[in-house]
């Protein structure tokens, strides 16, 4: 074999072991060396016009696959270094470059017992259903459509014909809507009655992928899910079945429906949280005419929630962490103005031993369905150039 010169081309030596010993003929040598950065060939020089062909492969924990065919020719079909012609000499490679893989986590900080506010409702439908998004398996004749659960006048009720009925409202939403602030408004349900939320996926041609029963309060009913709702938990359509046999009127009936994704304060007080006292009450409306008589003529038509509520000190901006409370109420604000109703549950829940616990006779304690009665100033202080904070001042009034 003709002198092979080599200037350290292989991180291996190159034929180091005995290769082709006693054998009689000139043969061609290849060595390829395998590691796990470096692939490395290197060919010795025929002398003569016999073609043996010899490989020999050195290898460390170099990773491989297996291919069920080698090459594309039939390879090395005769006895190895027999003296014959090597017609083809060939390699295959094939390159697989590794593939990212992703991965995706939504991270939310979730509890029952901080400040909330529902402004978007799922229960309303998609632009597409244009408000024509609920049935009822039974409902009074007239002005008592079940899509009357999607107006913000409270007044404008649904109404059955007797006192067992189910609501369906499709949300339209094909991946499905979760459920973790609902509340029925201006209702006329007994506390004895039986309400059972349901989920399901395909209309309820199959059984419910997720089945609740509702705590029913007097005048408005609330729901506040103990967890963010998980896959089970989100769905398109969603029904309730109601069941009030003790009630008097004879018929169930419902104002407004509200449910969807909440945005929630951090209960940290740092962040900033409603101020006490929290002033609430109601309004008594009437109208009223003075008459010759030193007398007045009077229509008394309502009384209607207001809410009063001071953030003090929220934080705005931090060197460690962001107004994320403070970012929530003027988001709420540029989206609602004084013309959008939403749903505000300042007390959704309590604090036990720890825990939170959501407690719908709290919700209702506070809770208020609709518009900001004026969008107040922001008062802001810095405790040096890196910490802000403010004050906000919001007003509703269920009147508007």
């Amino acid at each position: 074999m003709a002198e092979v010169v080599h200037t350290g081309y292989l991180d291996n030596d190159y034929l180091d072991d005995d290769y082709l010993e006693g054998t009689i003929c000139n043969v061609l040598g290849m060595q390829v060396g395998f590691a796990y950065k470096n692939i490395g060939m290197e060919v010795g020089e025929v002398t003569t016009d016999v073609y043996p062909l010899g490989m020999s492969v050195n290898y460390t924990d170099f990773p491989h696959r297996v291919h069920d065919v080698y090459l594309n020719n039939d390879y090395m079909t005769t006895d190895y270094l027999q003296a014959s012609q090597c017609v083809f000499v060939g390699m295959q490679v094939v390159q697989e470059t590794p593939k990212k893989v992703g991965m995706q986590i939504e991270q939310v900080l979730y509890n029952t017992c901080a400040f909330r506010v529902l402004c978007e409702f799922a229960s309303r439908g998609t632009v597409a259903l244009d408000g024509d998004n609920w049935t009822a398996t039974n409902q009074e004749t007239g002005d008592f459509s079940p899509n009357n659960l999607n107006t913000d006048i409270v007044e404008e009720v649904f109404r059955s014909t007797s006192t067992s009925v189910t609501l369906t409202v499709d949300t339209g939403v094909a991946q499905g809507v979760g459920i973790d602030t609902l509340a029925f408004i201006n209702h006329n349900l007994t506390e004895g009655a039986i309400v059972q939320m349901q989920g399901s996926n395909d209309n309820f041609a199959s059984a419910p992928n997720f089945t609740t029963n509702l705590e029913v309060t007097s005048e408005n009913l609330f729901y506040i899910a103990t967890s963010i709702p998980n896959l089970v938990q989100t769905n398109r359509y969603w029904r309730f079945v109601i069941q009030d046999t003790s009630n008097a009127d004879g018929y169930v009936q419902i104002g407004v429906i509200v449910f969807g994704r909440a945005d929630i304060f951090s209960k940290d007080a740092v962040l900033g949280c409603p101020s006490e006292p929290i002033t609430a009450g109601k309004t008594h409306f009437k109208d009223e005419i003075s008459t010759e008589g030193f007398t007045n003529v009077m229509n008394d038509r309502t009384t209607k929630r207001f809410l009063r509520l001071e953030f003090e000190k929220i934080l705005v901006e931090g060197t460690n962490q962001q107004g994320t409370n403070f970012n929530i109420l003027v988001d709420y604000m540029d989206f609602a103005r004084t013309s959008i109703k939403c749903l505000v549950i300042p007390t959704p829940g309590c604090i036990v031993d720890g825990v939170d616990y959501p407690d719908v006779n709290k919700a209702k304690r506070f809770a208020v369905f609709s518009k900001i009665v004026r969008l107040n100033e922001i008062s802001y202080i810095s405790a040096d150039c890196d910490v802000i904070y403010g004050t906000v001042r919001l007003e509703w009034d269920e009147s508007l």
